[in-house]
This record gives structure tokens, C-alpha cells and sequence, in this order.
């Protein structure tokens, strides 16, 4: 089965949806969730994943963010071991980027912390900072961090 033949002929003008509802409520075949996964742009975690179409992606962020001269990009250096990249990173990139996105500008001052912290010392760092009681050093539960972040 083709995933794109599938999707034009069963959802021409999809170009954003989430796994729980869309996929699982409208029985989307495995290869087609596949396919999605691989090529579309994750947005977030809400409902298993809510997706865009990289079209409809990039013209709703051009929309969103100030407009930029742009900056001729430097092509990325061959990686001997991918692992070790990502260990070295480890969520640092994503939030040093999305920091200057216009969102980080509208995030309460607990999630800019968060992803402050992230940006600088790395996921373990960040959850670990979500998941401690800023005033009194205390763990927090699931639900009380959930309460604190979203």
C-alpha cells in the first residue's frame, strides 16, 4: 500500500491530525501511522501525537513567527556515531531553539525556567528540575509537576 495514494484518496485535504483521535477513531492502516510519523511534523504530544503536513507546517510557523532575514545555513557535518550525538545533546538543541521561537515569550515564568534549565544542562537536568519543589527542595509527585508544567 501507498500511504500518500492512501491519504489523497481517503483524506485529500488533511494537513494537520492527532493519533488518538483522527488515526485510531477513522481505523487509519499502520503503514499510513507509519508514514505520518516519518514524514509529518510532530507539533506535540497532545493525543498521542498531533501532526502537520510539512507544507502546512511551514507556512502556519512563517505566519506565527517575525520575519527574518535568512541566513545562508551551513550543511551539517557527517556524524561517525549518531548515539553519541544524541547523548551529547540531549534535548539541549530543541530548547535552545524553541527559546527563540514567540512562544517562549508567552510561557509562564515555571515552564521558562524549565526549558531554561534544559537549554543548559540537558533533559535529566530539567526533569529533575520539575520534578523538585523550587521553595522547599521537596519531590513532587506526578500530579503535582503536571499541576506545575502542564
Amino acid at each position: 500500500m501507498d500511504p500518500q495514494k492512501w491519504m489523497q484518496e481517503n483524506w485529500p485535504n488533511c494537513r494537520a491530525l492527532d493519533h488518538d483521535w483522527t488515526m485510531e477513531r477513522y481505523d487509519y492502516p499502520l503503514e499510513v501511522r507509519n508514514w505520518i510519523k516519518d514524514n509529518w511534523i510532530k507539533v506535540n504530544d497532545e493525543n498521542g501525537g498531533t501532526y502537520h503536513e510539512p507544507e502546512y507546517h511551514k507556512k502556519r510557523t512563517q505566519k506565527q513567527q517575525p520575519q527574518q532575514p535568512q541566513q545562508p545555513q551551513q550543511p551539517p557535518q557527517p556524524v561517525e556515531n549518531p548515539e553519541e550525538e544524541k547523548k551529547e545533546d540531549n534535548g539541549q538543541a530543541f530548547a535552545q531553539a524553541y527559546k527563540k521561537t514567540p512562544f517562549y515569550d508567552i510561557m509562564d515564568d515555571a515552564n521558562k525556567k524549565g526549558l531554561d534549565v534544559m537549554a543548559t544542562e540537558g533533559m535529566e537536568a530539567a526533569v529533575k528540575h520539575m520534578f523538585t519543589d523550587q521553595k522547599t527542595g521537596r519531590t513532587l509527585s506526578y500530579g503535582e509537576m503536571r499541576m506545575r508544567y502542564g
